[in-house]
């Protein structure tokens, strides 16, 4: 595949979609007969692609800048024609085996592409209750350790009200943070 093709549609991926939307693995995979000449894939087979990638066991993509969850991933095609790359439906992500498949309709240059993480339902904030001043360290924290928010998104913001809903402080986070610290202080410092 022509190497222009594939910057091309990567440019105008992150372009569109923000840099978590950068391939984490190209592979092109081509059919040839015993002369070596391109065969086409028939239209009535059935064929699947799983593409591989290492897990930092943190549920990252090993060596990926910004990092990109695991979970995220999917296959997708490239599209020489309009230089995009376009997503394989179907995609199924097999987190044990760290691999990721999908049918694929022709043989071409595939890739592995995450996407930002949105998904707020596994956050958290530790300690709970944060009471620095009990006495009991361990348990409710200390002033110096604050509360900690992990499991958060991609990227973000931590948005802390008072019972009135008066904001208390804004947070913002990004590049694959895994948690967010905050000392107790609103955003004038008290």
């Amino acid at each position: 595949a022509d190497p222009q093709c594939i910057s091309g549609a990567t440019e105008k991926l992150v372009s569109d979609q923000g840099t978590f939307k950068k391939p984490v693995a190209i592979r092109e995979i081509n059919l040839y007969d015993t002369s070596n000449n391109l065969i086409e894939l028939p239209a009535a087979a059935l064929a699947s692609l799983i593409l591989h990638f290492q897990d930092d066991a943190k549920g990252f993509v090993a060596s990926s800048q910004p990092l990109i969850r695991v979970e995220t991933l999917s296959l997708w095609t490239l599209d020489c024609t309009r230089k995009l790359w376009v997503k394989l439906p179907g995609s199924r992500l097999d987190s044990f085996a760290q691999s990721v498949a999908a049918p694929i309709p022709h043989l071409s240059v595939f890739a592995l592409i995450g996407s930002l993480d949105t998904d707020v339902s596994q956050v958290y904030a530790y300690p709970n209750p944060w009471k620095p001043r009990s006495g009991n360290p361990s348990r409710y924290g200390t002033l110096q350790g604050g509360i900690t928010f992990t499991n958060i998104p991609s990227e973000g913001s931590l948005r802390i009200y008072t019972l009135s809903g008066e904001r208390v402080i804004e947070i913002g986070f990004g590049s694959g943070a895994l948690t967010v610290k905050w000392d107790g202080r609103n955003s004038q410092g008290s």
